[in-house]
């Protein structure tokens, strides 16, 4: 299916450019306006895991692009676009 070879190509350009340890403030600009900081704030634990510090939620490359994965798989359209929840 086309939209199944599209996620794939979006998680493969991310691990390249995703850096190693991010914060959740970055994840807007790192995904390109894929995901909102709030967004990932009320998922809470259906969200990728993260660590929490003083001020910031990190992350990690590999859990969180295999979170996206199953996000991006989760809710297909009809008209075969991907809903985002």
């Amino acid at each position: 299916m086309q939209i199944n070879l599209l996620v794939e190509d979006v998680l493969g350009a991310l691990q390249s450019e995703l850096p190693p340890i991010f914060v959740r403030a970055e994840i807007p600009r790192l995904t390109g306006g894929l995901l909102r900081v709030g967004t990932l704030a009320n998922l809470g634990d259906d969200g990728p895991p993260f660590i929490r510090t003083r001020r910031h939620a990190l992350y990690e490359r590999a859990s969180f692009l295999r979170w996206l994965h199953g996000y991006l798989h989760a809710t297909p359209a009809p008209s075969g676009l991907l809903y985002l929840q």
